[in-house]
């Protein structure tokens, strides 16, 4: 969910840019790439957790 700026996500080789208030589904074996088209705030939720993005979270 972006909640300020824009991005372009690119996946499966399409890209869509995204812009604050909205947001876009990867499914989870969908190969895909995130460039900020400007200075961008946005969360990110995953469904499953994923046990192996935890472990690169450093306090």
């Amino acid at each position: 969910f972006v909640i300020s700026g824009k991005i372009a996500m690119t996946m499966n080789g399409e890209t869509t840019i995204v812009s604050a208030g909205e947001q876009i589904h990867v499914p989870g074996d969908a190969m895909h790439e995130v460039k900020a088209l400007e200075d961008t705030v946005m969360i990110e939720n995953f469904t499953p957790l994923r046990e192996d993005l935890l472990a690169t979270i450093t306090e």
